[in-house]
């Protein structure tokens, strides 16, 4: 444990908290040494920059103007903790006195412009822009505005857009309009950050940059690792607004494959999304309704393996694609089976009219839910054993017999 400060240093750390500029000249002009002591843990440049205490920070770098440079234990110099609270003055302060300081990245590979654009000052990101326009100030050739932090490799844009700081995204849109394209984490773009995250004013604004400078296309139709659109993020993390405004300017998304070969509306009817949505989507294309994913299902098996079960929207995907009701999945699951095995009996209601026999008692055998089938299909069992002998096959028909306590005729069941 450190040793307490003496008196001198107790008065030299109440003087920085507080921005006593005035206190803070006649310790320096006493005791130079002071401007190493540090007030909360942190260099004495950084914790005036961080309150905003501008007079104290000239004070400073009167003494000592390569203050500047000094780093705390995270890698910070006084520049990013002034951005991180938002102080424009001491930014500017800074930055007249040294602009390469903008170069500087913190132990995350964070620059000024990292900081301000996550903290949401848009005021401080248009000065900084301002300041890095001219590159001549600046040792690295990368410009500033499309350098990555090193956790995820976003750049500011990513940053601002994941958290909907809509002045910040303006001012970064402003100045770099083709910035909407660079991806970072998992391939992400912006646009999947704020689709994501539910900014839909976010989205607003990069769907018209982008529209403006030619980049639309590019943007909405981008993939990331995993080959999700920006319209497989917003549906399966029900944000329902960014899925209306991305199917208004590109309404092919809807037939776009990920990776494990879904579509959107594999999504929608698989979770909490308005029945809206979901309308939106086939109205958008009937075709994804046929499509089969990677697991061999349709969005016919989403839909009635999902807890958000909905009877009247699965009876029109089912009509959109009535071959889908004898597709097994990878499984061995017909939708049939799946309405069985989770006990849907408004689904077997709705399904059995269109299915052989042999279809349904197969559902129920593959469940061991043949007492079901029984309590369900009794009346017609015992009354036509003839008519269900010649639909079944033996093994299955001797089961059922079985169950129904009907002996069961050899010849009957050969012929």
């Amino acid at each position: 444990m450190g040793s307490s400060p003496t008196s001198e240093e107790a008065r030299w750390i109440e003087a920085v908290s507080y921005g006593d500029a005035q206190q803070v000249a006649r310790l320096l002009g006493a005791r130079p040494d002071f401007v190493v002591v540090e007030v909360d843990g942190l260099p004495p440049l950084h914790a005036a920059a961080k309150r905003g205490h501008d007079q104290v920070v000239a004070e400073l770098l009167a003494v000592n103007p390569g203050l500047m440079d000094a780093v705390d234990s995270q890698q910070s110099i006084a520049l990013h903790h002034a951005c991180k609270a938002g102080h424009l003055v001491v930014v500017k302060q800074l930055l007249a006195a040294k602009p390469c300081l903008l170069d500087t990245v913190d132990s995350d590979g964070c620059t000024a412009l990292h900081h301000a654009a996550q903290f949401g000052f848009d005021q401080i990101v248009a000065e900084l822009l301002r300041i890095a326009a001219d590159t001549s100030r600046l040792s690295q050739d990368v410009p500033l505005i499309s350098r990555v932090i090193r956790r995820g490799n976003w750049t500011a844009l990513h940053l601002a857009a994941n958290v909907g700081y809509a002045g910040v995204v303006k001012e970064l849109l402003a100045a770099s309009p083709e910035s909407v394209l660079v991806t970072g984490f998992s391939n992400w773009n912006a646009l999947h950050c704020a689709s994501r995250r539910s900014h839909d004013h976010i989205v607003r604004l990069l769907l018209d940059s982008a529209a403006a400078s030619g980049h639309l296309s590019a943007l909405v139709t981008a993939v990331d690792c995993m080959g999700w659109t920006s319209l497989h993020h917003a549906v399966c993390f029900s944000r329902d607004k960014i899925v209306v405004q991305l199917l208004a300017v590109c309404p092919e998304l809807v037939d776009k494959l990920n990776s494990a070969g879904a579509t959107a509306l594999h999504f929608a009817v698989n979770n909490s999304m308005p029945e809206t949505t979901s309308e939106l989507l086939l109205a958008c294309s009937t075709r994804s309704a046929h499509v089969v994913d990677i697991g061999g299902n349709t969005p016919l098996h989403a839909a009635i393996t999902s807890q958000h079960r909905r009877v009247e929207f699965i009876d029109r995907l089912w009509k959109l694609n009535t071959n889908a009701l004898h597709l097994v999945n990878c499984l061995s699951e017909t939708p049939f089976h799946l309405a069985v095995k989770y006990a849907q009996l408004p689904l077997i209601d709705l399904f059995q009219w269109q299915l052989s026999i042999d279809e349904i008692v197969s559902a129920y055998v593959e469940y061991q839910k043949i007492d079901d089938f029984i309590l369900r299909y009794r009346p017609i069992a015992t009354e036509q054993c003839e008519w269900l002998s010649h639909r079944l096959n033996q093994d299955v028909l001797g089961i059922v017999f079985e169950y129904l306590a009907i002996p069961t005729n050899t010849k009957t069941l050969n012929e």
